[in-house]
């Protein structure tokens, strides 16, 4: 083994320990300071990722055992980072029951198109003929589009956010922008290792390990239980004028949408 491939196999090791203290670390401050009711699918998400990990960093690496542990738990690992974005939906609509009530609509549209988007680039990550572990490349190309679909749902979520100035949480907004540099960064680095090979496989780990390790330690400083109460508008620029008017519309669109959905129970 060369001394380049040796130094990334201890970064890649001293950068998974890394991530797995600071998951756990994060898990216990969000119990700590109770925003792990705030947040209950993240906190999950947490947890998985921790009992998971710690699962994958104690067996063989390179080993069979290891390989049907890696690949037979990623299904759930894609769910709950399903479940962590809708969870950031839901928050950003709380106020507006009326479009919350057909959210499963509208996340349905959003994520046909979130994926229909990220589909078209799928067959880049089939590009590389050279390929030898064929059942490796099917997962990650799998979970690069769960995750790149995400990321598209996610920036989705910031145009209108940064359209209509609705007022969140802080925590909410944090949260939001961690959670799209995160799945960015995922993406990214999973269609490099997809399109040049297994061969960059450890300078991919690096990366996505360097990356992980960098949001679980924004989210633990920037979350915070004062956040909850500190409500923020991510858009500032809009005049006073200009902002009332687009609210007036959003709770009118809100207001329709709600009396809508009634009329079937009233009739």
């Amino acid at each position: 083994m060369s001394t380049t491939a040796t130094l990334l196999m201890t970064a890649q090791r001293l950068l998974w320990g890394g991530t797995l203290v600071g998951c756990g670390a994060l898990a216990l401050r969000l119990s700590v300071t109770g925003l792990h009711r705030s947040f209950p699918f993240f906190f999950s998400y947490l947890l998985y990722r921790l009992a998971r990990g710690l699962a994958l960093y104690y067996l063989p690496y390179k080993t069979d055992l290891y390989f049907w542990a890696w690949s037979m738990s990623a299904p759930l690992f894609w769910l709950v980072h399903i479940l962590v974005v809708l969870e950031i939906y839901s928050k950003v609509l709380r106020n507006y029951p009326g479009i919350a009530s057909l959210g499963r609509w509208v996340l349905t549209g959003a994520l046909v198109v979130a994926i229909g988007v990220s589909g078209l680039s799928l067959s880049v990550d089939f590009s590389n003929a050279g390929e030898q572990f064929k059942w490796i490349l099917l997962i990650t190309v799998i979970e690069r589009g769960v995750m790149s679909s995400l990321a598209i749902f996610l920036l989705m979520i910031t145009m209108f956010l940064v359209w209509y100035p609705v007022p969140l949480s802080r925590n909410v907004v944090v949260h939001s922008m961690v959670c799209a540099l995160f799945f960015l960064g995922a993406t990214t680095s999973l269609l490099v290792r997809n399109v040049t090979g297994h061969q960059v496989t450890l300078f991919v780990n690096v990366a996505l390990g360097t990356i992980d390790l960098a949001c679980f330690v924004m989210w633990a400083v920037l979350l915070s239980r004062a956040g909850e109460s500190n409500v923020v508008v991510l858009r500032h620029y809009w005049r006073a004028e200009q902002q009332q008017q687009l609210m007036d519309q959003l709770d009118a669109v809100n207001a329709t949408l709600l009396r809508a959905s009634r009329k079937p129970q009233q009739g």
